[in-house]
């Protein structure tokens, strides 16, 4: 009989485990800490906190998937790039809006634009060193990124026809008025962003005046927020144009003429 020791093959080195999403969100003290120090680095991508923190700015981590390959080949690392989102309650663009996008798309994206089923507007190609001059201007013209992307509410939709009628009016506002106390009330994005200066939302006082204090938790959401993205839209007994049966909740007014008597609300998506 062999007395020869049985060869083992080693035992591959284990990997560190992924932190998971909660425990970023928790960390991250309602989205205040982890992304700076990623944004300041001499890299052109965020890690797995950067990357999940991110998207409460409207800002998708990327990459060009088509040359995946052939970098690996080189020993390269993947060519990172970032989706940065805005969104229009309602549906409304006014045309300088609309061409901030465009000359933005030219001038820190890779030239395209391109409009979601959601009443969204997605800039691609943009590097990192690009965010916050972009989402600057996004915001000087009154358009915002927040709360585009991550585990929230995203933006409430209503009906995009370019009516004029009181019934539009009221449903536009009420749009208005969800999107804004829906937003997270953290001052994270302002000051990652804006340098602290918070947007001016036409709202009603008792919500936009809203925000957190140091001893004070997200009034809505809670240190992890939500589970995943929720979706709103308010349509027209008439007119069905945003699908209230695809939405996690579906408002459709009661009108009595041109005054709004109640709502009805549709659950489930």
């Amino acid at each position: 009989m062999s007395d020869a020791k049985t060869q083992t093959k080693p035992s591959k080195p284990k990997r560190t485990p992924k932190p998971s999403v909660e425990a970023i969100k928790i960390a991250s003290r309602f989205l205040s800490q982890g992304v700076q120090e990623q944004l300041d680095a001499p890299t052109d991508n965020v890690d797995e906190t950067g990357y999940q923190l991110l998207k409460f700015s409207g800002i998708y981590q990327q990459d060009d998937r088509d040359s995946r390959k052939e970098r690996r080949k080189e020993g390269r690392d993947r060519a990172y790039s970032f989706m940065v989102r805005s969104k229009a309650p309602a549906g409304i663009l006014t045309a300088e809006q609309y061409l901030v996008h465009d000359r933005l798309s030219d001038s820190h994206g890779n030239g395209t634009m391109r409009f979601t089923t959601r009443q969204g507007i997605q800039l691609h190609g943009v590097v990192k060193g690009d965010l916050k001059p972009l989402i600057q201007e996004l915001n000087q013209a009154l358009v915002t990124t927040l709360a585009a992307c991550g585990d929230v509410n995203r933006n409430v939709m209503g009906c995009p026809a370019p009516e004029k009628d009181r019934e539009h009016a009221l449903i536009d506002q009420v749009c208005r008025e969800l999107e804004a106390h829906l937003l997270p009330r953290s001052t994270a994005y302002y000051d990652l962003w804006i340098d602290g200066e918070k947007q001016q939302i036409p709202v009603a006082p008792a919500v936009s005046e809203a925000s957190l204090s140091d001893d004070e938790e997200e009034p809505i959401y809670g240190k992890t927020y939500l589970p995943r993205k929720f979706k709103i839209g308010v349509a027209f007994p008439h007119d069905n144009c945003v699908d209230v049966f695809t939405q996690d909740i579906g408002i459709v007014p009661v009108l009595e003429g041109d005054t709004l008597e109640g709502y009805n609300i549709l659950v489930g998506g």
